[in-house]
């Protein structure tokens, strides 16, 4: 049975967002990093490159979920535009 956990990562993510998506204390968060030379505390924003590495040591899968707001991400302009299309009735 796979009991992977999913955790989607953001711009802006705290260590204490990690934690709290992983369901342990921020120490068990930290204390890996700081083995590996990272000095973060608990209200610090922690990057993808180092959430990425806590997959391996809570066995669970952190996906970039910045890449999905960026496919929809359209300026004003596109959405009247898109609007405005769908408004014309055909005579």
């Amino acid at each position: 049975m796979n009991n992977t956990k999913y955790v989607f990562y953001k711009d802006g993510m705290r260590v204490i967002d990690l934690a709290n998506a992983l369901g342990v204390q921020s120490s068990d968060v930290i204390k890996p990093l700081l083995l590996k030379g990272f000095l973060l505390t608990i209200n610090d924003n922690i990057d993808y490159t180092c959430a990425k590495m806590m997959e391996h040591y809570f066995d669970c899968e952190v996906i970039d979920d910045r890449k999905k707001e960026e496919t929809y991400n359209l300026t004003s302009f596109e959405l009247n535009r898109f609007s405005d299309e769908n408004k014309k009735v055909g005579r």
